[in-house]
C-alpha cells in the first residue's frame, strides 16, 4: 500500500476533518438478523476452502480448472435454492509460463478467450431496484492453491448467498465471483462496464479478498506507513482491514457499526474513507467500481504486508485461521442481511 507524497500531504492538510474518519455508528441488532448469524459454521468454511484449494491452482489460464470451479459453484448456490447465472464476457487470457531448466516466469497473451462471471442475485420485495454487490474472485495464481488468496472470499461469500436463500430481503444483493482478479480485475472490469452499458445505477459494492490469515507475533503486521493520529495500524496481524473511498465511507460505517453490534469478536482497522489515498488499495475488485464512481468498500487481511504464504505455493488451507474467517465471515454477513432490511420492522 504505497503513499505518495503528495496524498500523505493532502491527508495531513485534511486530517482534522471530521469525515475522513469513521464516525462513531450504532446499529440495534435484529433477531432475525441474529439467529441467521448463528447458523454459519466454522466446519462449513473449512469445507469451502478446502474444496477450492485442495485440488491446486486454479488459474483463469487453466480452462479445465477454472470449468471446474464455476461448476462447483454453481452446484454450491443451487444446494442453497438460489439461481446462479453465467456473465460472459470476451477478453485476453495471461498465461504464465516458466520454461524447463528456468527459474523465470514467462507472461504472454492470448486474445479473444470467453471468460465468465459467476452471478447470483436475491431480489428484493419492496426496493428491488436498490441494489447492493458483494464480490469476490475465484481466480488464483498458476502456482499457488489460493486459499486465502482468494478462497476465503469465496467461501465468505457463499455463507452470505446461503442465508439470504432463507429469506426475503427488502432490497436487492448481488453476489459476483468474478473471474481473473490475478489478471489485472478484468473479470471485475467487464462487469462494471457492463453496468455502465445498462445505465443500471446500484448502490454499492463490497470486494472479499483475502479474509482468513493471521499473524500473532510483535511486528508481523507490515504497513508501507506508520503517521500517528492518522495511519498507524497495530503490529501483530490479528485483525481486518474495512477500505474504503471518500465516497463509500457510509458502507464503511455500517460494517464498523454491525460488526460491533452483531459480531463483538470481529477485530477490524479501519481505513474508511482514507483507503483512497493509498496506490496500492487499488489492487483487488472495488477499484473499477471506485473509478466509475461507485462506493465501493474492500475487506481484507492486508496480504504480503501479513502472510508470507501470499502467490505462493504454501497459500494452502492449513495456514487459514478459521476461527478469524469465521468471526469475519459473520461480520460481512450482518451488514448484508442488516442492509437489505432483514429483519426490520415493516
Amino acid at each position: 500500500m504505497g503513499w505518495t507524497r503528495r496524498a500523505l500531504w493532502v491527508a495531513a492538510a485534511v486530517v482534522g476533518t471530521p469525515l475522513l474518519y469513521s464516525y462513531c455508528q450504532s446499529v440495534p441488532p435484529r433477531p432475525e438478523v441474529a439467529a441467521l448469524l448463528a447458523t454459519i459454521e466454522r466446519q462449513r468454511l473449512v469445507a469451502s476452502v478446502h474444496d477450492l484449494a485442495a485440488p491446486g491452482p486454479r488459474p483463469e489460464s487453466d480452462r479445465r480448472r477454472t470449468a471446474a470451479t464455476l461448476d462447483w459453484l454453481e452446484a454450491q448456490l443451487r444446494e442453497f435454492g438460489l439461481v446462479p447465472t453465467r456473465e460472459t464476457y470476451q477478453g485476453p487470457t495471461r498465461v504464465l509460463q516458466r520454461p524447463p531448466d528456468s527459474q523465470q516466469w514467462v507472461m504472454t497473451e492470448q486474445q479473444g478467450l470467453p471468460h465468465c462471471n459467476l452471478i447470483a442475485e436475491r431480489h428484493g420485495s419492496s426496493e428491488a431496484a436498490t441494489v447492493l454487490e458483494v464480490g469476490a474472485h475465484y481466480d488464483s495464481m498458476p502456482w499457488a492453491p489460493g486459499a486465502d488468496d482468494n478462497g476465503s472470499g469465496v467461501a465468505a461469500l457463499l455463507e452470505v448467498g446461503r442465508l439470504l436463500a432463507k429469506v426475503t430481503p427488502r432490497r436487492s444483493v448481488r453476489l459476483l465471483f468474478f473471474a481473473q482478479e490475478e489478471e489485472g480485475l478484468l473479470g471485475s472490469r467487464a462487469h462494471v462496464k457492463l453496468l455502465r452499458e445498462r445505465g443500471e445505477r446500484i448502490t454499492g459494492m463490497i470486494a472479499l479478498d483475502m479474509l482468513g490469515f493471521t499473524a500473532h507475533a510483535a511486528g508481523s503486521q507490515r504497513t508501507p506507513l506508520r503517521v500517528p493520529l492518522l495511519f498507524s495500524p497495530p503490529d501483530r496481524g490479528e485483525f481486518l482491514v474495512d477500505a474504503g473511498n471518500f465516497a463509500s465511507g457510509w458502507l464503511g460505517n455500517l460494517y464498523e457499526a454491525c460488526a460491533d453490534a452483531y459480531v463483538p469478536a470481529a477485530r477490524y482497522y479501519s481505513v474508511n474513507r482514507l483507503a483512497g489515498w493509498f496506490a496500492d488499495a487499488m489492487r483487488s475488485d472495488h477499484a473499477p467500481y471506485w473509478e466509475a464512481g461507485i462506493p465501493g468498500l474492500l475487506l481484507t487481511d492486508t496480504a504480503e504486508m501479513r502472510n508470507p504464504n501470499y502467490h505462493q505455493q504454501t497459500d494452502t488451507p492449513d495456514t487459514v485461521d478459521f476461527e478469524f474467517l469465521l468471526a469475519n465471515t459473520r461480520a460481512l454477513a450482518a451488514t448484508v442481511l442488516h442492509w437489505a432490511g432483514v429483519g426490520e420492522s415493516r
